[in-house]
């Protein structure tokens, strides 16, 4: 009986959308909804409304759900629209219709999900066939950062920029590792419930076009580790000159000449980037499993006590956001800082603008894949006032 059920489903359902599903390892949260609330996060207007994205008291958020905590509660503060294509198309709203709206969002420099894209979703049937990256990437080596504690915090000690304190000790290390070996690790801490080891493993590997030059790329100088430029075939939604209109191009563009390459990074259950801001516009693609984002405005900077410009953990907060005990004697205006909540799963698009923070936990084993695209200067002004100075070229 159970295999005629299966056949009826494969029938009835359309496959990417099967697929789709198959990947949510939790049940989906719903967002918190006020009854003063001006828009519905998966209803949105055409244009993002006034004080877009709402966003919640920190502490409220935390306590609701505290970062070590990977099963997401019946309710979460999720204040960014999610744009599902397919929904749309199946509601009568043209393509051309959700993706203005989309672009209209992306104009405004606001973050946003874009949920059920059918180029994406083909991604990610790729990426979690049985075998196919363990075949794919076999013995190449990519830089792996490894962490004593979940918390994987980036850090630059060049001592012709930074101002290195003199007991500075380094959060994390980078050794290479292969694919097989990470997975190793990441099934065995999938598998403790206690999350605890004695080294947690974030893979991360990078693909370039032809006569770019990624500066962001993780193979060291001389190139010591693998590329991984295949990406750029798996993910052509990411790829600056697809002009396939099936490939969503209008929904993630991408300036060649600002392109920075893609960066994908594979993680285990429980690992933690602390909140951050980075310099450039952001798109998030997640491809297999599940991560918690906690977004801020860049006008939450003075609340969430980052590390002084030329620290070597510059843009990051100093804050543990697990604990929320004495926090008003070491960061008495922690409480003022507001933020919101999404959880993306497997086919999730993230646009995260140029400055906006971002706290990240990984739920499930996952993987992540992102791409930058030149920057923005909307919240310069606000940045700045913050004391950190970046000087970029107006667009």
């Amino acid at each position: 009986m159970v295999p005629c059920i299966v056949l009826f489903l494969r029938m009835v359902v359309p496959r990417g959308r099967l697929l789709f599903r198959r990947h949510y390892h939790h049940i989906q949260p719903k967002p918190v909804q006020q009854p003063s609330d001006s828009y519905d996060i998966f209803h949105c207007p055409e244009l993002p409304p006034e004080n877009y994205p709402r966003e919640y008291p920190i502490l409220e958020v935390l306590g609701n759900w505290n970062v070590t905590v990977l099963v997401p509660p019946k309710t979460i503060y999720q204040g960014i629209c999610v744009f599902d294509v397919t929904a749309a198309v199946k509601r009568g709203i043209s393509r051309e219709d959700i993706e203005n709206q989309i672009q209209n969002y992306r104009a405004a420099e606001v973050p946003f999900v874009v949920r059920n894209d059918p180029a994406v979703l083909q991604s990610v049937e790729l990426w979690n066939r049985n075998g196919y990256l363990s075949r794919k990437l076999q013995d190449k080596r990519f830089e792996a950062t490894l962490s004593n504690t979940t918390i994987v915090t980036f850090f630059n000690t060049n001592p012709e920029w930074n101002n290195i304190p003199e007991h500075f000790v380094s959060p994390t290390r980078d050794v290479p590792m292969t694919y097989a070996e990470w997975y190793t690790r990441a099934q065995r801490s999938s598998h403790n419930n206690n999350h605890k080891q004695q080294e947690y493993a974030y893979l991360r590997l990078d693909a370039c076009l032809p006569d770019k030059n990624c500066d962001s790329t993780y193979r060291g100088n001389p190139n010591e580790l693998d590329d991984a430029d295949f990406i750029y075939n798996d993910l052509p939604f990411f790829h600056p000159n697809n002009n396939n209109h099936n490939s969503s191009k209008s929904l993630y563009p991408i300036d060649i000449e600002k392109a920075r390459g893609i960066q994908c990074r594979f993680a285990s259950p429980g690992l933690t980037a602390e909140a951050h801001f980075d310099n450039e516009r952001n798109y998030i693609a997640m491809l297999k499993g599940e991560r918690r984002f906690l977004l801020a405005h860049p006008q939450n900077c003075p609340n969430l006590y980052l590390y002084p410009p030329k620290h070597p953990l510059e843009r990051h907060t100093r804050v543990d956001w697990s604990q929320q005990v004495n926090l008003n004697d070491s960061f008495p205006n922690f409480w003022r800082a507001t933020i919101n909540e999404v959880v993306l799963t497997a086919g999730d698009v993230l646009y995260l603008p140029t400055y906006w923070f971002h706290h990240i936990v990984s739920l499930t084993l996952n993987y992540q894949c992102n791409t930058r695209s030149g920057y923005s200067v909307e919240y310069d002004q606000t940045i700045y006032d913050c004391g950190f100075f970046y000087d970029f070229p107006d667009e």
